[in-house]
């Protein structure tokens, strides 16, 4: 039970080298010219890897999933700042939906213990979230489990080398509980705002300079607790329509699992459940930012022709 209650209570349990030759196994669906056969990681992910996670956290004896991406360093960017897989607005104070990822390289991921349950999150400040975060270290083999909503980030990025991570999202325990919650999680299609692609690009740059990297987590760990990344990227929903669901943001290309071949680029999402619900953001911010753009025109103008009068 330790192992559960700390899963419950922390909101992630990290399972050491816990399939014996999990590395090898997984890297076998990794072509040799750098492509994934994506039905060759599925069955490691189906016979090997969540089977290996629920023998040390027996809590998904039957899991259903909604998809997983194969990644060499682009995590390192895309994921450089603390955030959530799913955020929470529902009543639910603690959601039966998981992560679960293995490395198959040395690496580092910080997480903020506490942040997947609702009471916590409210009544927690910022800054005493922020004092709370633990950097968990990996080695090839070693996997983690943790909600889905718990606040994380991916630590570290070299120009050089691997960091091969395996991460499998939206893990439902059972049918019962995919069909009961899966209804209201919604994944919203971010890759297709400028912003968002704009600003993988500057956080690739970001995640090679620890100093400035760690002010950008501050700053940005700000906006995560208050929900405004998203806005100020205006890549989000209004607020209204967020109410009584699971929000997912999907910053990647995507693409179902019976249409892979043997041969595809790392880094894609690979959809598996066919219940999965997509969502485009909403012109609601766009829609802002251009009256507060108008509003600094006018303002702007209104300076301008009152100086010159003056003058």
């Amino acid at each position: 039970m330790q192992a559960i209650e700390q899963l419950h209570n922390k909101g992630y349990y990290k399972v050491d080298k816990a399939w014996d030759r999990s590395s090898s196994l997984g890297l076998q669906g990794m072509n040799g010219d750098g492509t994934v056969d994506y039905h060759a990681m599925k069955r490691y992910i189906d016979m090997q890897m969540l089977p290996a996670i629920n023998n040390a956290v027996p809590v998904i004896p039957s899991p259903i999933y909604g998809k997983f991406r194969f990644s060499d360093n682009n995590n390192s960017t895309d994921a450089a700042l603390h955030h959530g897989d799913i955020y929470n607005y529902t009543d639910q104070n603690i959601i039966p939906i998981y992560t679960c990822l293995i490395y198959f390289d040395n690496a580092e991921i910080e997480v903020v213990p506490g942040t997947h349950r609702l009471s916590t999150f409210k009544e927690t400040s910022t800054s005493q979230k922020w004092s709370q975060k633990t950097k968990l270290k990996f080695r090839p083999g070693d996997m983690l489990i943790f909600h889905a909503n718990l606040h994380h980030r991916g630590v570290g990025y070299s120009l050089s080398g691997h960091r091969r991570i395996l991460q499998v999202f939206n893990i439902f325990p059972d049918k019962d509980i995919h069909a009961a919650h899966n209804p209201i999680l919604h994944t919203m299609q971010t890759s297709k705002t400028f912003w968002t692609e704009s600003g993988g690009m500057a956080l690739k740059t970001l995640a090679t300079m620890p100093s400035m990297i760690n002010i950008a987590c501050i700053v940005s760990y700000v906006l995560v607790c208050n929900s405004w990344h998203y806005k100020i990227a205006l890549a989000d929903i209004p607020s209204s329509e967020k109410r009584g669901h699971y929000i997912s943001y999907e910053p990647g290309k995507n693409k179902r699992i019976e249409l892979c071949n043997q041969s595809e680029p790392v880094n894609v999402n690979i959809i598996c459940d066919p219940d999965y619900q997509k969502i485009d953001p909403s012109t609601h911010y766009y829609k802002h930012a251009a009256a507060i753009m108008v509003l600094l025109g006018l303002g702007s103008t209104a300076i301008y022709r009152w100086n010159s009068s003056r003058g």
